[in-house]
């Protein structure tokens, strides 16, 4: 009988422990990379539609909580919120390595398409009429529409004339929106002009600013030049026929007296001149002053 040596059966066993360990560590499974939750987003239309941009790692499958009771488990959503304020986004993020929450803030504020320097009327296409005249209840005024964002109030006009004659505008703004208060035009209800600017806006021909100051405490003609600047900024306009295309706009910040500030509402008319007598309207002639609620 052939002898078997200590070493060989040592040897033996240290190749068979070897091979066990091998064994043992193919068998087992490699840690599976943990998710990363994160997103982007941008505001579109007037601001309150956000497209969010799912940016996370390691992920298959998403939950977002939009913080307006709104949910959704697409990679790539995009939500509508009903007001301007702050809210809450939430992104859950799960895959095969677990599961990361992704928390961020967004302010929604009011956006405008609108753009003064773009020498084109096309982004005020989708934004409503806010006055159409009929029967020439607006005078040689056809159609005004109003926009707005966080820094300005956006106006387009389409007035009968010609560019050639300059037309002057006449904007009348109660900041305080109290029909009880400030000068009353006899061209428009439901309103006390606390502040009125006046200029050749039809051909960016410049503007003052002036605030209401009757003498005697009333609603009487009387106005203090306030000497301001920078408060009106010019967009395209244009000869179309027989009718006078333009846009401009008035900083809100600006749009101050020494005793009232613009909040987020302002009741306004507007009268554009011919030989300095009231001959466009809006709103129509005789009606109640318009109102642009920008809460």
């Amino acid at each position: 009988m052939r002898k078997i040596s200590v070493f060989t059966v040592l040897f033996a066993f240290v190749a068979m422990l070897g091979m066990a360990t091998l064994l043992a560590s193919c068998g087992k499974d490699e840690p599976k990379p943990a998710p990363e939750a994160s997103f982007s987003f941008k505001a579109t239309g007037d601001g309150r539609t956000i497209e969010f941009t799912n940016e996370s790692t390691n992920a298959t499958s998403y939950n977002w909580d939009f913080g307006d009771g709104q949910t959704s488990t697409e990679v790539n959503p995009v939500h509508t919120y009903a007001e301007f304020k702050e809210y809450t986004v939430t992104l859950t993020a799960t895959g095969e390595g677990g599961t990361d929450v992704f928390t961020y803030k967004i302010t929604i504020v009011k956006t405008s398409p609108v753009k003064l320097d773009d020498a084109s009327f096309d982004d005020w296409a989708n934004i409503d009429v806010a006055f159409q005249s009929v029967d020439n209840n607006g005078g040689i005024l056809n159609k005004a529409k109003v926009d707005y964002d966080a820094e300005n109030i956006y106006f387009y006009f389409e007035v009968q004339g010609n560019l050639t004659d300059s037309l002057w505008v006449g904007c009348w703004f109660d900041l305080d929106n109290d029909s009880l208060t400030g000068f009353k035009p006899w061209t428009h209800k439901a309103i006390g002009v606390d502040l009125y600017v006046e200029g050749q806006l039809t051909t960016a021909g410049g503007a003052s600013m002036f605030e209401h100051s009757d003498p005697t405490g009333g609603q009487g003609w009387g106005w203090n030049d306030l000497g301001a600047s920078d408060f009106v900024l010019y967009g395209h306009h244009t000869q179309d026929g027989a009718v006078i295309k333009f846009e401009f706009a008035f900083k809100r910040l600006k749009l101050n007296t020494t005793t009232k500030t613009l909040g987020n509402k302002v009741t306004m008319a507007i009268t554009p001149y011919v030989n300095w007598e009231p001959s466009g309207f809006f709103p129509a002639l005789g009606a109640k002053a318009f109102v642009l609620n920008m809460q």
